[in-house]
């Protein structure tokens, strides 16, 4: 709920609609990275799969695989549907005030 009234809201102050779509894609894109850079951390320390995933020479590829899928389970069916209805919906709250 908190994703899609925040997308709503930079819906109605982006002005231009290209502006909003380019934005809106490097927003994803750099919540994605935020989110996978923050798995591997969690998995490493926390988790203490570090001796794990040094185990072999490239075994560091296992411990990327993974935090991929993970973040891809969480971002990508809900979280970017949520966003880009708020977006669309915002714009077009946009347009109807300013009639």
């Amino acid at each position: 709920m908190l994703v899609l009234l925040a997308s709503l809201a930079v819906g109605t102050l982006i002005p231009d609609a290209k502006f909003l779509f380019y934005g809106y894609i490097v927003g994803m894109v750099f919540s994605f990275a935020m989110s996978f850079a923050y798995v591997v951390v969690y998995m490493w320390t926390e988790l203490g799969l570090a001796d794990m995933f040094t185990f072999g020479a490239f075994d560091w590829e296992w411990a990327v695989l993974f935090a991929t899928w993970n973040v891809g389970k969480i971002m990508f069916p809900q979280v970017i549907l949520l966003s880009l209805l708020g977006v669309i919906a915002g714009a077009m709250l946009r347009e109807l005030i300013s009639y």
